[in-house]
């Protein structure tokens, strides 16, 4: 980047030509990787004058899918004279005017020599700016990004390309289809109701194209979340079972997407339910959408998922979607209800609940392959075992696992004031359950009063016991497993 060139990609600034977007880049410098807070940072330090609006985001950004794809760095001097491309911006957390530079205005002081036109410099207080930087702006930056992960998520989004970036490719080549052309918007990632429209006159193209846009704008909450991908259990699952079942590919994909659709649109309702911060280590939908247009979009996500079953013409694989559709809710009410009502319930209450909300899912999915497969054998038993296993070992991991922390928020089962099986247990069976049941009153995101809380379940034995629960549970699936062949 050092040195006079042409930067009209690296600004959203329109009608850029070689006259008025080329800048000189003096300096650019990045420091050894640093450790902080158990993270890795880089400090990039930028020298140049009147930069344009997110020069220095898209330098950024552009290196850094660049390293990620191991691609050649000649690729900056194509962007240097190529036509209009979109380079990926980078966050920007963390970008900040170091220190205002006046050389020219110095030289002509240093030559006028008048005390009114003396040279600035920053020399004399170098040792406070350096404490006021380091108090209040790189500790709150590191926190912040500690906190809300904005480049993890950034970096995560952009591992799927779309056709726009296809130019960051090995041979540093610029295929057509990723040139910007004014007045026409840039493809975007697939959306997920894929309906192919048959020939239609200009009008009516006219109108599909303000329904394309809606229909952006309304999935915009869902595709926000969809673009960070979670553990992908329920489709590992449906694949195991499909060693027994052997559902043919078209049906088993679209089962797959169904369920898929159903996950995540709970995800957002759930995350609205219990005011939850962060999922998958990014801040949750409602944060960014807001509440009103994230219950929306996931009620409207149900019905397309509905959508699709009813596409698979077979009036049974309905019923089996609305039967669990409607155990996922009682479920969840069942939830709820103990929470807003302070309300501990039994393990066996419990143990119904998540049989409703999580097993709800599996079943769903594990059903509608049974309805399409010519197999008589019903997995229900052993399907149910599935979910209360992972269930519970979500809610100890919850309490005890740092990748959790990270993605969720320390101990969040505490904030929300969720019974859980291993609070449960600690109330039900421990010395210290009224102290809990208080702690749990106050959903509180204090985090020394939730590692107390967390001492009280330890004392209660209650994640010694949820291990062994977890284990009897494992050698009761592995036993069915055996069973079904």
């Amino acid at each position: 980047y050092v040195g006079s060139h042409d930067f009209r990609n690296f600004t959203v600034t329109k009608g850029c030509t070689a006259n008025n977007s080329r800048r000189y880049i003096h300096s650019f410098t990045v420091s050894d990787p640093m450790i902080i807070q158990g993270g890795e940072w880089l400090s990039l330090k930028v020298k140049g004058q009147s930069f344009m609006l997110h020069q220095i985001r898209k330098m950024v950004g552009l290196i850094i899918m660049m390293a990620r794809s191991d691609i050649p760095l000649r690729l900056i001097d194509v962007m240097f004279s190529s036509a209009r491309v979109n380079v990926p911006k980078a966050p920007g957390l963390g970008l900040l005017l170091e220190c205002p530079v006046f050389d020219g205005y110095n030289r002509r002081a240093n030559t006028q020599k008048s005390e009114a036109d003396s040279p600035i410099t920053f020399e004399p207080y170098v040792k406070e700016i350096t404490e006021f930087k380091q108090k209040f702006i790189y500790d709150n930056i590191v926190d912040t990004e500690m906190k809300e992960r904005t480049f993890d998520f950034w970096a995560k989004s952009t591992q799927v390309f779309p056709e726009q970036y296809l130019y960051i490719n090995k041979e540093c080549e610029i295929p057509e289809s990723t040139l910007v052309v004014t007045g026409v918007s840039m493809p975007r990632r697939r959306r997920i109701v894929d309906d192919k429209p048959a020939e239609s006159s200009e009008d009516e193209q006219m109108e599909s194209k303000k329904g394309s846009s809606m229909e952006e704008a309304l999935l915009a909450p869902y595709e926000y979340l969809s673009q960070v991908p979670g553990k992908e259990v329920r489709t590992v699952m449906i694949n195991a079972f499909n060693d027994w079942l052997k559902v043919d590919c078209e049906q088993l994909e679209a089962i797959a997407g169904v369920v898929r659709k159903l996950h995540t649109a709970s995800l957002m309702i759930d995350d609205v339910e219990d005011n939850s911060d962060l999922r998958r280590g990014i801040p949750v939908t409602h944060k960014i959408f807001g509440v009103p247009m994230t219950i929306n979009t996931a009620n409207y996500v149900y019905f397309v998922a509905l959508q699709d079953v009813l596409r698979m013409a077979n009036p049974k694989l309905v019923d089996i979607f609305t039967e669990e559709l409607l155990n996922l809710h009682r479920g969840q009410g069942m939830e709820l209800y103990w929470r807003d009502t302070l309300t501990c319930p039994s393990e066996d209450q419990y143990l119904e609940m998540v049989s409703h909300k999580t097993g709800g899912l599996f079943r769903l999915a594990v059903k509608l392959m049974q309805e399409c497969s010519k197999t008589t054998q019903d997995f229900s038993e052993l399907v149910n075992m599935i979910g209360a296993y992972f269930q519970i070992r979500d809610d100890y991991m919850n309490l005890q696992s740092s990748e959790y922390s990270n993605n969720k928020g320390y101990c969040e089962d505490l904030t929300e004031g969720k019974f859980s099986f291993v609070i449960v247990h600690a109330i039900m069976c421990g010395e210290d359950g009224a102290q809990l049941m208080s702690i749990l009153r106050q959903k509180t995101g204090d985090e020394n009063v939730k590692k107390y809380a967390v001492s009280l379940m330890d004392n209660a034995k209650s994640f010694e016991y949820t291990k062994m629960y977890l284990a009897r549970l494992e050698v009761q699936i592995l036993a069915k497993i055996k069973e079904h062949g």
